[in-house]
């Protein structure tokens, strides 16, 4: 092939490549949440636009901050920008201190994987809202031991024109601690029925005379009730763990609130 035609088909090849990576509708370029595992590098590197602290980027269903090991947990991630209307998001967790990815990140069909599974990121499809946009994916936490833990996300919020130009690039951080349950001792007590839950006023039990109590995943005691039933309105959206004793028998079960 002519040395001429070599150079032209570069150049184009080099031109569509810049053009794809400057649109945030498409494929997250994942390693790229300017955390110590991706080697501090983040969207400024093909965007241009200096990152911003948003708070409020991260969310959890945690109670308390507070993972419990081996569980599976929804992590949210929300992009805004007045004026915007396409986003995209990227998030990892690691060990503070480390390079370590920590957990499993569970891709849905807004999402897609690198690293091995450490990273998660938009994957092109459902990107266009005005002004907002929120993912939210599934994190499995690891085993016990691995102790305290920080999240990284970064979004984009672009309006779609295929250049950085107006682009804005915003990064936050969420930390949480591993939960303890081991102040509560778990026993088999399989004809005990909890209803309803997922819950959003009453929790009651098909055993009239149990004592109904509620705990974070810290052990601490939240509020307990005489009676087979407990009223959890004032109690924030989240999962607890919900101890029903009758006698000197205890049985423990997960409850979601509303």
């Amino acid at each position: 092939m002519p040395i001429q035609k070599i150079i032209v088909f570069s150049c184009l090849a080099i031109i569509a490549f810049v053009n794809l990576s400057n649109r945030t509708g498409a494929s997250a370029v994942l390693g790229h949440t300017g955390s110590p595992g991706d080697n501090n590098i983040s969207c400024v590197n093909c965007h241009g636009a200096v990152a911003k602290d948003q708070i409020n980027m991260i969310s959890t269903n945690m109670t308390g901050g507070a993972y419990t090991p081996g569980d599976t947990f929804e992590v949210s991630v929300t992009a805004e920008d007045p004026g915007k209307s396409v986003f995209g998001f990227e998030i990892t967790c690691e060990k503070p201190g480390t390079k370590e990815k920590i957990g499993t990140w569970i891709k849905n069909s807004e999402t897609r994987l690198k690293r091995n599974g450490g990273n998660i990121g938009h994957n092109g499809k459902n990107t266009n809202k005005q002004d907002k946009k929120t993912w939210t994916i599934k994190w499995v936490a690891p085993p016990s031991g691995k102790g305290d833990l920080t999240f990284y996300a970064v979004t984009m919020c672009t309006n779609g024109d295929g250049t950085p130009t107006n682009d804005n690039h915003y990064s936050s951080t969420y930390s949480v601690v591993e939960g303890k349950v081991s102040a509560v001792k778990k026993m088999s007590m399989p004809e005990v029925t909890v209803f309803p839950n997922p819950v959003n006023n009453f929790v009651r039990v098909n055993k009239p005379n149990a004592v109904l109590k509620i705990y974070n995943f810290s052990g601490e005691l939240l509020q307990s009730s005489n009676s087979n039933q407990m009223d959890i309105r004032q109690l924030p959206a989240g999962v607890f763990l919900l101890e029903v004793k009758i006698s000197d028998q205890s049985i423990y079960q997960k409850i979601q609130k509303l």
